[in-house]
């Protein structure tokens, strides 16, 4: 993450799933916030045979409860096929 207060870069110390503070007197500043960004498969900390694409912190699908019964390793393996290409 790379803040920028009225256009300079300020140094912060930030890690994924945290904060960031910026403490200052504020007057008529802007604030531009530039966040890392790029489509990933990730897979689901308890289910690790089912994966969610992100477009950078942000989920673009799931599953329903009644898809997720239904997700088995034919699933899976047309999941790997469709990312890798080969089965």
């Amino acid at each position: 993450m790379s803040p920028l207060i009225d256009g300079e870069t300020q140094d912060v110390a930030a890690t994924a799933s945290s904060f960031a503070e910026l403490r200052r007197t504020w007057r008529d500043n802007t604030i531009r916030v530039v966040l890392p960004k790029e489509l990933t498969v990730e897979p689901l900390p308890d289910r690790p045979d089912t994966v969610a694409f992100m477009d950078g912190p942000l989920v673009l699908a799931g599953l329903t409860k009644p898809q997720r019964l239904r997700c088995c390793s034919t699933t899976v393996k047309r999941l790997t096929f469709a990312i890798n290409g080969d089965m």
